[in-house]
């Protein structure tokens, strides 16, 4: 999702709502880090943690992590919600394909209607799957 810029006092910064929640002393020294990770969720706690400066060494190794992405030592990548995601690339690109080999000016339309379906695919988690399926019910819907 879009960052929503706050002003805070003399402070101007980025607040991913969904994600990380950051919260700023009034002194402008304290920094604490408010994750709910999904795997958290899965176990049942429903109470975000609180990070201190212990939030930049986490947040700094998963950075330096990224290269594993996609790989079988991706810590994050093996639920079935990432897997879902990146099945419905697939699912989109074949959908696009079957709908250009017959693209004629009367089917235009009708294309454009499936090739903007992705737009109505937002959200984190729950939501997000069942956005993924009113998706699938569309496109079912447009194609046959």
């Amino acid at each position: 999702s879009a960052p929503v810029v706050e002003s805070v006092g003399p402070y101007t910064f980025r607040k991913y709502t969904d994600k990380v929640a950051v919260s700023f002393a009034d002194d402008g020294e304290k920094v604490t880090y408010k994750p709910h990770p999904p795997s958290m969720r899965r176990l049942g706690l429903d109470q975000k943690i609180g990070l201190g400066r212990s939030g930049d060494v986490a947040f700094g190794v998963l950075r330096r992590m990224k290269f594993l992405r996609g790989t079988p030592l991706d810590l994050f990548g093996n639920t079935a919600h990432r897997k879902m995601e990146r099945a419905l690339v697939g699912e989109y690109q074949e959908m696009i394909e079957q709908l250009l080999t017959d693209l004629r000016p009367e089917t235009y339309d009708k294309a454009l209607e499936v090739a903007e379906l992705p737009d109505m695919i937002r959200g984190y988690e729950e939501i997000k799957e069942a956005n993924v399926e009113k998706f699938r019910q569309a496109a079912k819907a447009l194609i046959g």
